[in-house]
C-alpha cells in the first residue's frame, strides 16, 4: 500500500512538472504590411496600429490568465484518466484544445479583435494543461487500480494452489 502510495505522488509531480513544461509558441510567417506601403504617413499610421494590437493582445492574454478557470478541464482530465485510461486522457484533452471560451465584456479601448485572440490563446492554454494534468493523474489512478486487481488476484489463486 505505502509502494503505491508513493508511485502515485511521483506521477501526480511528474504529471505537474509536464504541464508546467507545456506552452506554445505563436508563429507568424506574413510579410508585415509596412514594408508594403507606399509612403511613409501610411508606415506611421500602421506602426500605430500595430502597437495598439500587440497591447490589446497582452492585455487580453493577462486577463485570460487572472479571469479564466480551467478546473472544469483538469476534472474532465481526472474522470476520463481514471475511467478510460490513455483514451480518456487523449479525449479530455481534445475538448481543451476545442474549446472556444467566450468573453462576456471587453474593454473599449483596445483593438477588440487582438484583445479576444490574446485571451482565447491563453484560455485554451490553460484549458490543455489543466486537462494533461488532470488526464496524467487520472492514467496514474488507473493503473495503480489495475496493479492493485492484478496483484490481489495473483495472491488470491496463489493461496488457492497452496
Amino acid at each position: 500500500m505505502r509502494l503505491n502510495l508513493l508511485i502515485l505522488l511521483m506521477l501526480c509531480m511528474f504529471s505537474i512538472l509536464i504541464c508546467q513544461k507545456v506552452s506554445d509558441a505563436p508563429v507568424n510567417n506574413t510579410i508585415p504590411a509596412y514594408l508594403l506601403a507606399e509612403n511613409s504617413s501610411q508606415v506611421q499610421d500602421y506602426e500605430s496600429d500595430k502597437i495598439i494590437a500587440k497591447q490589446s493582445y497582452k492585455m487580453g492574454m493577462e486577463a485570460g490568465s487572472s479571469m479564466h478557470d480551467p478546473t472544469g478541464f483538469f476534472l474532465t482530465g481526472l474522470a476520463g484518466g481514471t475511467v478510460l485510461g490513455l483514451i480518456g486522457a487523449i479525449g479530455s484533452y481534445n475538448l481543451a484544445k476545442h474549446h472556444k471560451p467566450k468573453l462576456k465584456s471587453t474593454p473599449e479601448l483596445y483593438d477588440q479583435a487582438e484583445y479576444n485572440k490574446g485571451y482565447r490563446k491563453q484560455s485554451i492554454s490553460l484549458n490543455k494543461k489543466g486537462a494533461l494534468l488532470g488526464s496524467v493523474t487520472g492514467c496514474a489512478i488507473n493503473t495503480l487500480i489495475w496493479v492493485k486487481i492484478i496483484h490481489d488476484a495473483t495472491n488470491s489463486i496463489h493461496v488457492i494452489i497452496y
